[in-house]
């Protein structure tokens, strides 16, 4: 809930602005229900290595990605628990984990 409210805040503070609507034959995907079991059971707020490699996979984008990340965030902070990792790492303090291409990295966001 704290970490929600600073998303929200630092959000407001950049605006965006939407113009027309989005692509033609862009489809809404929405996730299977079985995807969404898996990623409460697997990336909700108890995980480890071995639920979170389960969902690397799955058929949803970003059940995939949210996985990634997790997996290279080896630590436990706020409401998400690693079993596996139950220390905060205070060296990540402040830092995302990003995917870019096939790799995770860790950038520090103003």
């Amino acid at each position: 809930i704290v970490f929600g409210a600073r998303a929200a805040r630092a959000a407001l503070d950049e605006p965006v602005t939407l113009s027309g609507d989005p692509p033609a034959g862009t489809p809404l995907v929405l996730p299977s229900p079985e995807t969404r079991a898996a990623m409460w059971s697997d990336a909700g707020l108890v995980r480890n290595r071995e639920g979170l490699e389960r969902l690397l996979d799955d058929p949803y984008p970003l059940a995939a990605l949210v996985a990634r990340c997790a997996l290279a965030r080896e630590e436990s902070r706020g409401s998400h628990w690693r079993t596996d990792f139950p220390a905060l790492n205070s060296d990540l303090d402040g830092i995302h984990a990003v995917i870019r291409g096939e790799s995770a990295a860790f950038e520090r966001w103003q």
